[in-house]
């Protein structure tokens, strides 16, 4: 397997799509500092699935997004492809080329894939197990990280030697195993839990059972007795409503002769009262016509006297109308004169316009003749004038020429006086720079004894740091077990929370009537005994065994609510229950004085319960004649002592009953309602215990973790500090180099302007000569522009003497085309005012007709109203005749209506005794209804009764009775049965099935418990294992990783000898690794007194003996030879040589001996601000001179 090409786009500083072609052997990707060449392996660590942020250089996941520059957008993602030859099939992938491709997106998206297809990070990680690759595998080593490898613990140390021993998928698998046991372990427990509560709900169900089957018989024989006694007492019911019906037909027949009376007495009264209303209403009618023809006449008078005051109205109108005829008839003869005399003046305006336009015409052509005139002259003065803007030109630029030839010549002399002086200056800092040199060497040595004060302390607080950490990690652990203690119980206290929501125990019907009444179906449900009731533990085993099935007793506000409840448990078929109305359960208490005396009294039961007062009336009836004993003898003794007159429980749950009876036995722990509640409490105190135990150890916790923070902030303090010595150090060297050539520098700029001196005299004579033919050429031309301001001067005097006479003749012309403009605007209004006086003329002619109009019509309407005011006189006059017909014809109907309101009362008087008659036969019906109605309502009820009851019908009853020959004995036989139902208590029909269900559930359990005690056992087996062979396996790898490091360290530093060690040989698995080495010539007892150059060549030797161990495919190193010497690298880079006959090599350096080691060479450049470009040359190729362009 090799690597064969990683393509970057959007990657940090690779915003462009990028890719890398790798062949064998050495590849090494160089360039300047801050270019982004590292940014390459990160892209190859991120795209093998680091999750690390830090290990990237960010902060944040999106911080490998490139975030654009000044000139380039932000890119929305990242992503990185890395090729792999997989032909060997070291990846177990059946593909030869493998593709693996990561893609992160701004919105926190993340994809990964090989060969295009996603898959799951964990499913690459699984691949490259073993291989060395990886995000922490040995193939891929970042800045820095070489030598953590020697600074590291020997704990942190053994990780990279796991990975080297192969021995990471056999840990891999060991971890699955141990995660797959504790979840095992979990879900036993769970099981085991479930189990406990099945069996104790067996016992009681099995009872409960039992007595249900008890039930059903006596419940069929109750059905037998019920069914023959109600359907002897229906027949019965039946012949008594036949003779009822008989009664009330006879009843019914005399009812209906009266009613036949009573309606033609009805009849006869309505005819009477008709013809007495028919008289009062026709009478009203003849009444109303008179006040309507009284109103008529009032009308008619009225309107007489409106028409003759419009008639005067109309005369006087007629008359004003004559008046306006004769005032038209004057205006229009004025508006005939006034326009003859506006037509006259309109002719003579006209005339005068007419004479003034050609006034205006003359002056105009005169204007235009002297302006072509002065046009002429202007352009002579534009041509001389454009003559001495050119002479201007050429004196300016003589003067210009002339005093730049001069400045030139000055500043040559002031050159050479500056030159002179800076020839001194340059000796001066001669002597300077030397003394600065000496300087440098004195800084040089006091940093480097700094420095090494520095490394010493770093090494005490680094040991100190690492028993802190000890000391937190402890702490870690006792924190991890208190967490595991806290999910028990949390787990535990959630399924007995579940358990006691869900109602788990509890009858079916009783869960069904609680849970309508948190629906709010039923009302007044306080719910069952057992939650109405607090007990101590110490009691709880003695209460439930004296309340039994009382625990599940419902109690209620008042019997209404029982009744509902039960008639809701009846008619939906949910089974039967028990309930406590408060308003009608009361209990007496036994009297306890006395019992004190005795051995093992505890006291009465229900003063060990905690309750609501409310309830104190249910307690005292199910609890307060029971007495709890310590134990059994006890039990006895009070029970003998008080001639077993009460109920006696022990603590333990042992009984002895009144009268004698003894009930006993072994009782499972906590399975009861009440234990069940008491758990969940006491599991939820242990959380509480055990939080607050956790919060404290959090707090020592976070506490030594603050301390190790400090620490590690001095030891990295103490490294920044070095790191600023060592960088102090490196300025003072490049000063010093600096200065040496700022010496060399200014000596050759003495010898330089000293060869300058011959060069600037030449200049300055050419300058001079130059002076002199510039001033000759200012004064020619000086001459030339006094001829032509002469020319100019003449010219000016002539072009201001036509302005004159131009403007004389402007002035003329204006006031001539004001004068014509005025008499044109009086010329128009006078043609206006003409025109208006004309439609005046006509507007009074039209007036006049209408007015002559106006007047005729006046006369008309005169005429017709006089003959309205007639036909209204005609009309008074007939009314008044008709008043007297009607008042004749009122007086004969209201004796008409006299006569009819005697008979109807005489009919009144027959009809109410007749009802009185009525009255008497309704009551007779109205009892035997009633009679036949309760008679009615017994059969009825029976029926009803037989249908809800059994769901029989009358003839299905019928059917199924047996003949009663007595019925007061079958009622009592049915007493007695209903006695013996009564006696049995509570009684859950539904354990039968519920028992049936719980006891194959508890089978089923059983085998499954079984078969997870199985897979416990195997995965036992199964990480026993795996730890033999990862101990055989790290052994064996680790003794040949130690035989290859002595032997590449000798190689490596030309002697010495060194060593690796297990701290703990007999814990292979958990032992941390030393490292002991001794360069040549010297003894080495802790490694931080090695130099960072031996350090890191240490680590080198040791990553190098991995690898010849477990060659990796192939391996970035990312400037891991950067502490190292030029010598120490040349020999770093030959042992690369020889190991790259089996590993491919990707180095990011910036070392020329690795870069002279190197096949393929890749340059990483910036030219753009903030985006990386790659160059690429192929050393191995002699023809290849120059760098090309990447892909």
């Amino acid at each position: 397997m090799r690597l064969k090409s990683l393509e970057i786009q959007g990657f940090k500083s690779f915003p462009d799509k990028t890719k890398v072609t790798f062949g064998n052997g050495l590849t090494a990707v160089v360039g300047p500092n801050g270019s982004g060449k590292s940014n390459i392996s990160d892209a190859v660590r991120w795209v093998l699935g680091e999750q690390s942020t830090k290990t990237l250089r960010g902060d944040k996941m999106e911080d490998v997004i490139f975030t654009g520059t000044k000139t380039r957008r932000a890119q929305g993602f990242a992503e990185v492809s890395l090729t792999i030859d997989n032909k060997d099939r070291t990846l177990h992938i059946e593909e030869d080329e493998v593709t693996i491709t990561r893609r992160y997106d701004r919105s926190g998206e993340s994809e990964y894939m090989i060969n295009r297809k996603p898959v799951r990070l964990r499913d690459l990680q699984e691949s490259f197990l073993d291989t060395g690759l990886g995000k922490d595998g040995y193939s891929l080593v970042g800045q820095g990280k070489i030598a953590e490898i020697v600074q590291a613990k020997s704990t942190q140390r053994r990780e990279i030697f796991e990975e080297a021993a192969g021995i990471a998928k056999f840990r891999y698998r060991k971890t699955e195993a141990q995660r797959n046991l504790v979840r095992a372990e979990e879900n036993l427990a769970r099981l085991r839990d479930i189990l406990t509560e099945l069996e104790s709900r067996l016992a009681p169900l099995r009872s409960q059972s039992e007595k249900a089957k008890a039930f059903l018989t006596l419940a069929a024989e109750k059905k037998e007795l019920e069914v023959s006694i109600w359907t002897d007492t229906i027949e019965s019911s039946n012949r008594a409503l036949k003779d009822q019906s008989d009664k009330l037909l006879v009843s019914s027949q005399r009812l209906a002769e009266t009613d036949d009376l009573l309606k033609q007495n009805e009849a006869q009264s309505a005819s009477a009262f008709e013809e007495m209303q028919r008289c009062m209403v026709e009478a009203d009618t003849l009444r109303q016509q008179k006040t309507k023809m009284q109103a008529e006449v009032s009308a008619a008078e009225s309107e007489c006297a409106v028409l003759e005051n419009d008639i005067r109205h109309n005369d006087e109108q007629r008359k004003r109308t004559e008046l306006d005829i004769l005032q038209t008839e004057q205006t229009v003869l004025d508006a005939a004169h006034r326009v003859e005399e506006k037509q006259t003046e309109a002719q003579k305006m006209k005339e005068k316009a007419e004479s003034l336009l050609k006034e205006q015409t003359d002056s105009e052509e005169k204007r235009a003749a002297i302006f072509a005139q002065r046009a002429e002259l202007a352009k002579r003065e534009q041509a001389e004038r454009e003559k001495l803007h050119k002479m201007t030109i050429d004196k300016s630029s003589a003067q210009l020429a002339k005093q730049a030839a001069s400045e030139s010549l000055a500043q040559l002399s002031a050159d050479a006086e500056r030159r002179a002086q800076m020839i001194a200056h340059q000796k001066e800092q001669l002597a300077s720079y030397e003394q600065s040199i000496l300087q440098a060497d004195a800084l040089i040595a006091s940093v480097t004894e700094q420095m090494e004060r520095e490394k010493n302390t770093r090494a005490g607080l680094s040991l100190k740091k690492e028993r802190r950490e000890q000391k937190r990690d402890a702490l870690s652990e006792e924190i991890r077990a208190i967490d595991k203690q806290l999910t028990e119980a949390s787990q535990k206290e959630k399924l007995l929370t579940a358990m006691e929501q869900s109602l788990d125990g509890y009858a079916f019907s009783v869960k069904e009537v609680l849970k309508r009444g948190q629906r709010g179906v039923l009302s007044g449900i306080h719910g069952t005994v057992s939650n109405c009731i607090t007990v101590k533990d110490q009691y709880a085993t003695a209460i439930e065994t004296a309340l039994s099935g009382s625990l599940q007793h419902i109690i209620t506000e008042n019997e209404e609510n029982a009744k509902a409840a039960i008639r809701l448990l009846k008619e939906e078929k949910l089974g039967r229950a028990t309930f406590l109305p408060l308003s009608a359960v009361k209990g007496n208490r036994l009297d306890c004085r006395g019992l004190e005396r005795f051995d093992g009294f505890v006291g009465l039961a229900c003063n060990l319960v905690s309750f609501a007062p409310v309830y104190q009336g249910v307690m005292d009836s199910l609890l307060g004649r029971v007495v709890v004993a310590e134990d059994l003898d006890d039990a006895v003794s009070i029970a003998k002592a008080n001639q077993y007159k009460f109920r006696i429980v022990t603590l333990d749950g042992q009984v002895v009953n009144a009268g004698g009876s003894m009930t006993g036995g072994s009782k499972n722990k906590s399975t009861g309602l009440l234990s069940r509640k008491n758990e969940i409490l006491e599991l939820r105190t242990v959380a509480r215990t055990l939080s607050e135990k956790k919060q404290s150890l959090s707090e020592s916790f976070a506490s030594i973790e603050q301390e190790v923070r400090k620490l590690s902030a001095e030891i990295s303090a103490s490294e920044a500090q070095s790191r600023t010595m060592q960088e102090d150090n490196i300025r003072a060297q490049s000063e010093k180099t600096h200065l040496s050539s700022l010496i060399a520098q200014a000596r050759e700029q003495i010898s330089h302007e000293r060869d300058d001196e011959q060069v600037r005299a030449e200049r300055a004579k050419a300058f001079e000569e130059t002076i002199a033919m510039l001033t000759n050429r200012e004064e020619a031309a000086d001459a030339q522009i006094a001829e032509i301001e002469q020319v100019l001067a003449l010219l000016h005097e002539e072009i201001v003497k036509t302005e004159g006479a131009e403007q004389q003749t402007e002035q003329d012309t204006g006031r001539i085309r004001d004068a014509y403009s005025e008499a044109m605007k009086e010329y128009a209004l006078l043609c206006q005012e003409i025109e208006m006086i004309k439609r005046t003329a006509e507007m009074g002619a039209d007036q006049k007709e209408r007015l002559y109009a106006l007047c005729e019509q006046l006369r008309a309407d005169n005429e017709e109203i006089r003959v309205k005011i007639e036909e209204k006189q005609a009309l008074c006059q007939t009314l008044q005749t008709r008043f007297a017909e009607v008042d004749k014809e009122i007086a004969v109907l209201s004796v008409k209506r006299q006569e009819a309101e005697g008979k109807t009362t005489a009919l009144r008087e027959e009809e109410r005794k007749l009802q009185q008659i009525r009255e008497q036969y309704m009551s007779e019906s109205v009892r035997l209804e009633e009679r036949k109605a309760q008679i009615q309502k017994t059969f009825d009820e029976l029926v009803e009764k037989l249908w809800s009851e059994y769901e029989l019908t009358r003839a299905e009853a019928i059917k199924l009775a047996k003949p009663v020959e007595d019925l007061t004995k079958a009622n009592m036989m049915l007493s007695t049965v209903r006695n013996k139902i009564r006696a049995l208590g509570s009684v859950n029909v539904d354990a039968i099935e519920e028992y049936r269900e719980v006891n194959e559930r508890y089978t089923f359990l059983t085998h499954q418990i079984s078969d997870a005690e199985q897979s416990k056992r195997e995965l036992l087996k199964l990480i026993d294992e795996l730890t033999q062979q990862m101990k055989t396996v790290f052994s064996e790898n680790f003794a040949q990783i130690n035989r290859h490091f002595k032997q590449i360290f000798v190689d490596l530093f030309g002697g010495g000898r060194a060593e690796l060690t297990m701290t703990d040989p007999s814990d292979v698995l958990e032992t941390g690794i030393e490292i002991h080495v001794e360069p040549p010539g010297k003894v080495i007892k802790n490694l931080t007194l090695l130099s960072g150059g031996e350090q890191a060549f240490v680590a080198i030797a040791i990553y190098f003996a991995i690898l010849r161990v477990h060659p990796a495919p192939f391996c970035i190193l990312d400037e891991i030879e950067a502490a190292l010497d030029d010598v120490n690298v040349d020999k770093y880079a030959a042992y690369l040589k020889t190991l790259s006959e089996q590993t491919q090599f990707i180095m990011i350096t910036h070392r020329r001996g690795t870069m002279e080691a190197a096949d393929v060479l890749y340059g990483v450049t910036m030219q753009e601000d903030g985006v990386s470009k790659l160059l690429t040359l192929t050393l191995s190729e002699p023809s290849t001179n120059n760098l090309l362009s990447a892909e």
